[in-house]
């Protein structure tokens, strides 16, 4: 099932299941939520008087053990629930979310390089490889709606058409200077309700193409700000056929390239199944891709 799949995925990804306490200090749970925490009627200290509302802070709390206790690596996962109250008051919801939280090396040492450090991307990777395994049409990575208690360039939502399905990124430097943390801390929440009504996504057949493909490459300058998720959305809403794939082969600031715009080299995939593309074809929808590029983001062809 969907829970199986999860954890299994995770796993092998290099996590390890951990499991927090569903209680929690009031503090810690409206640094972490929005909502107002459930109370409890007895609590036994005041480090335990809400139900928690965030997956997060089970997560930071199990991090900070183990760096406490000489652990630099740490790779940590946790299925659990939420403990909400409706609006409207006297009814609760217990929504499932996971959370992970990384921390520490992606790579050792070596003769022939140094360490790197886990980084955004190498938690983006993870969170694709768990999304990867639910029904989508269009998955799309931005900004909007990232809660403070991540580093503000370091972190992003993850959207399955058009729904909010996770959040991630690296802790903010202020709680992590706060906690005294001597490295950065990466952690992603996962709304899992929303990703079980999609379903687990079933494999389907598709016949490898007769025909070799056709790369064409567009050396953009494109204004900061505007995303990749923008210009891969604007060249697919083009509907073109044969446009089979794209991908950011190089980005680049500085030198000849102004302020506020960087220079992206975009490779164009076109293949049709059983037909041979002309130079005529290709050569028109690259151009039709450059044009609506430029209408629609401003984003010009270096010449």
């Amino acid at each position: 099932d969907e829970e199986r799949a999860v954890r299994e995925t995770a796993r092998a990804l290099g996590y390890s299941e951990s499991i927090s306490f569903s209680l929690m200090a009031a503090r810690d749970a409206r640094q972490f939520s929005a909502r107002e925490p459930v109370r409890v009627a007895n609590p036994v200290s005041e480090a335990a008087g809400v139900l928690r509302t965030s997956g997060v802070p089970g997560m930071l709390g199990a991090v900070e053990w183990n760096l406490n206790r000489g652990a630099r690596a740490v790779r940590l996962f946790e299925i659990g629930k939420l403990y909400l109250e409706v609006e409207d008051g006297g009814r609760y919801q217990e929504p499932p979310v996971l959370a992970l939280a990384a921390t520490g090396p992606a790579t050792e040492p070596s003769p022939h390089a140094p360490a790197r450090d886990l980084g955004f991307f190498d938690l983006k990777g993870d969170v694709e490889t768990l999304l990867d395994l639910f029904e989508c049409r269009q998955r799309y990575f931005d900004s909007a709606t990232v809660v403070d208690y991540y580093h503000p360039g370091r972190s992003a939502r993850v959207a399955l058409d058009g729904e909010t399905v996770a959040l991630f990124g690296e802790i903010h430097p202020r709680i992590a200077a706060a906690r005294k943390w001597r490295q950065p801390v990466l952690v992603a929440e996962f709304f899992l309700d929303r990703l079980w009504r999609r379903g687990l996504r079933r494999p389907r057949y598709e016949p490898l193409p007769r025909v070799p493909a056709v790369d064409r490459d567009l050396s953009l300058l494109v204004p900061e700000g505007v995303s990749f998720e923008q210009v891969a959305e604007t060249a697919r809403g083009l509907g073109i056929p044969a446009l089979a794939d794209l991908q950011p082969v190089e980005i680049f600031r500085g030198g000849p390239v102004a302020g506020g715009q960087y220079s992206l080299l975009l490779r164009l995939v076109f293949q049709r199944a059983e037909q041979t593309l002309s130079d005529a074809e290709v050569n028109g929808w690259s151009r039709a891709i450059a044009a609506a590029l430029l209408e629609k983001l401003n984003i010009a062809q270096r010449t």
